[in-house]
């Protein structure tokens, strides 16, 4: 294998014809590309039939094909984590097992990195709408190429309907280096990976559209419920649902000390700020909307941590990063003191500045 190959991710879990007819797609792509393409498919299902389809794709190139079925599940988030750290190759592709993508975008993406040293990844303008017939359709997608850290990052956040960029990009390892050390290194970091993973994508080093060809996302039919649901996330750390239900204050605070510290993709002092900025009000803005149109005693919000939350968070007049990291703390410690002190303490030392 070359070590400027495009190793293609394939976290799956599902069973379907679908899942499979994808898979095979790219099984046979990384078989003709005469090492210049790799598989590496991490396979959550625990199903015995799937396996035994993943083997016999790994049969037709075993040096370009490799193939990790879980002796237990692990969540989806995890899974991405473990398929970064099995691939030697520096340039990177996240494939959902639900998508079609087109072959002349991989390619002509895995190029533009391979010529410019300079580019962290290379991403795309075609997408296609959900469900029904496949259909190409080019949508109108933000030019991210000459826009600074911040406006990447509210077009990713904001674009094509909350379209994410991850799944979809051709990126430079070590341009996410720095986000897979601050998710290891998080006691109870806030799902999503794959959108932890686009907001640094975007934000650090350079972009480049790589329209030529097309995309086609097709994802449709009901998703097997568990496997990325905050709830189960959090119930696996021995966390009660109430942390689930205040999910986008841990985004909120996790996102700006990510930005702003030690882990930060951005070296420039404005961009950290910016970044972090927008993180941190976007994400309470959203909870607070959704929080006061709820019951919160039905959702388990009580006592102090009820009486913190009606009179402070949304009481909307003030919300700085040190008082969220102390509300979060007082969440925490009602289940796990342990957890509340190692995550606070996580979250303060993130926001240390390398000299």
């Amino acid at each position: 294998m070359m070590s400027d190959a495009l190793t293609i991710l394939v976290p799956t879990y599902r069973n379907d014809a679908k899942a499979r007819r994808v898979l095979a797609g790219l099984a046979a792509l990384v078989a003709a590309s005469e090492g210049r393409m790799c598989l590496i498919v991490g396979d959550n299902s625990q199903n015995p039939q799937k396996h035994e389809f993943l083997w016999r794709l790994a049969e037709w190139s075993p040096g370009l094909i490799d193939i990790h079925c879980r002796p237990q599940r692990i969540s989806g988030q995890m899974n991405l984590l473990d398929l970064f750290g099995k691939s030697a190759s520096g340039i990177l592709m996240f494939h959902a097992d639900d998508d079609y993508i087109s072959d002349d975008y991989m390619v002509r993406a895995h190029e533009i990195l391979q010529q410019d040293p300079g580019v962290s990844a290379a991403y795309t303008s075609y997408i296609v709408s959900k469900g029904g017939s496949i259909l190409t359709v080019p949508q109108t997608a933000p030019q991210l190429d000459q826009a600074s850290p911040v406006e990447r990052l509210v077009e990713n956040h904001n674009c094509w309907g909350g379209y994410n960029l991850l799944f979809y990009s051709v990126f430079r390892k070590r341009s996410l280096e720095g986000t897979v050390a601050f998710l290891n290194a998080c006691p109870i970091e806030a799902p999503f990976h794959d959108w932890w993973f686009s907001y640094a994508m975007v934000c650090g080093g350079s972009v480049r559209n790589a329209a030529v060809g097309q995309i086609l996302y097709a994802a449709e039919g009901t998703h097997e419920m568990g496997g990325n649901d905050s709830v189960a996330h959090y119930a696996a750390l021995g966390l009660p649902p109430i942390v689930s239900h205040l999910q986008l204050l841990f985004t909120a605070a996790e996102g700006a000390c990510f930005f702003l510290g030690r882990y930060s993709p951005l070296s420039d002092a404005g961009g950290r700020q910016a970044c972090a900025q927008f993180m941190f009000e976007t994400n309470i803005r959203i909870a607070i909307a959704r929080l006061r149109q709820s019951d919160l005693p039905a959702l388990g919000i009580e006592g102090e941590v009820l009486q913190q939350l009606t009179t402070v968070v949304l009481n909307n007049d003030w919300l700085t990063l040190e008082s969220t990291i102390d509300f979060l703390h007082l969440v925490l410690a009602r289940t796990r003191v342990d957890l509340a002190d190692r995550y606070r303490d996580f979250l303060n030392d993130a926001l240390k500045i390398p000299a």
